[in-house]
């Protein structure tokens, strides 16, 4: 009689696991119709070899697509807002591997976390690619303070010779812009790099007001002498004194 009884049990649990069995594997095959019918999930090309180079409100953004056959747009966000992203699109050349170059403006200065990435025609996302930067505008242009001015020599009544303080560290220095007015009364503007030291200044009336600024880069370039910025930021306009009478100034 027991033997019975536990044959039944058996039975019954049995059948009860079989059910379930066939319950799961329907499940899973309607689930497998499903991924079929809707078709396989394809990313698209993501962006590779990305970089940044800073600049005066905006940033430039390097990367690499290989055979983005599927690729439409290109994205860049820094934050969840709409207007906190670009979108740029992308027409595929005829190489294997081709070049981005983005260039995202109106940012404020700020340090941004960068993501990039790519769409199809119906708009599926390529996986992203984040980067690290941080962007620089008039706040810093403020601080900046033109080259000193060392020696004031006027050799004539319209030759005037300005010596410059080396750059002992010119990493970030650029060029210095001089303005000046000539005999004939007329703007002139002339550039001294930042590798050099002396400049001389024709035809310059000595009565007139001479001013000068010098531009930097917020980043020195990387070691293999590639840019970092690619803009250079004014210094607020300096104005020189010329001396009245023919000598040395020098600024101690």
């Amino acid at each position: 009689m027991k033997d019975n009884r536990k044959k039944i049990i058996l039975g019954i649990c049995s059948l009860m696991i079989l059910g379930m069995i066939s319950i799961a594997c329907e499940d899973s095959y309607e689930q497998h119709l499903e991924y079929i019918e809707n078709g396989e999930i394809i990313y698209p090309t993501k962006v590779n070899n990305l970089k940044s180079l800073t600049g005066n409100n905006r940033v430039k953004i390097v990367g690499t697509l290989k055979n983005a056959f599927n690729v439409k747009k290109v994205v860049v966000t820094w934050g969840a807002l709409e207007e906190e992203k670009q979108t740029y699109e992308y027409v595929r050349s005829e190489e294997e591997i081709d070049t981005l170059n983005l260039i995202v403006d109106n940012l404020g200065e700020n340090v941004y976390t960068l993501q990039v990435f790519t769409m199809d025609g119906k708009n599926n996302t390529s996986l992203k690619t984040t980067i690290v930067e941080r962007i620089y505008g008039s706040i810093y242009a403020e601080n900046l303070i033109p080259r000193d001015v060392i020696s004031i020599e006027i050799k004539t009544e319209d030759l005037v010779v300005l010596t410059f303080k080396s750059q002992d560290d010119s990493r970030l220095t650029r060029h210095t812009n001089i303005v000046y007015y000539n005999t004939s009364g007329e703007e002139v503007s002339k550039t001294i790099s930042e590798e050099e030291d002396t400049i001389s200044l024709d035809s310059i009336d000595v009565n007139s007001a001479l001013t000068y600024r010098t531009y930097y880069v917020p980043t020195a370039d990387d070691f293999e002498g590639n840019k970092t910025a690619i803009d250079s930021f004014p210094s607020p306009w300096k104005e020189l004194t010329l001396p009245d009478e023919f000598e040395n100034v020098l600024n101690k």
